[in-house]
């Protein structure tokens, strides 16, 4: 067994592929969006591990980070939504903004 389908206990090997790749084109800025075909997409909706979101745009859900957690290291528990993820995100930002701030330090162009 390789070291993918070690990996994809919850997925069938090209779903956790179409997953993988969906995850990798979807957090990098450059590459204006995913590339997963539609046939696969659909699939991974099905599943529950990506969700459409209107407008030809999808996105993960918790589902979804779950079994990409797994695949890399210890599962994170409980499972959030993406807002629960996204607001912790913005707290996080705003405190290392602020702490950046109170060291003297500048930013700019920051939108939170």
């Amino acid at each position: 067994m390789d070291t993918v389908q070690q990996k994809s206990i919850w997925l069938h090997i090209d779903d956790f592929e179409a997953l993988t790749r969906f995850n990798d084109t979807c957090g990098d800025m450059d590459a204006g969006g995913h590339d997963v075909p539609k046939d696969a997409m659909k699939r991974l909706y099905e599943l529950g591990v990506t969700r459409s979101v209107g407008f030809g745009r999808s996105q993960m859900t918790a589902f979804g980070n779950y079994v990409l957690n797994c695949a890399s290291e210890e599962p994170v528990l409980p499972l959030v939504t993406y807002g629960d993820a996204d607001a912790q995100w913005r707290v996080n930002a705003n405190a290392q903004l602020k702490a950046g701030l109170a060291q003297g330090s500048q930013i700019e162009n920051v939108t939170l």
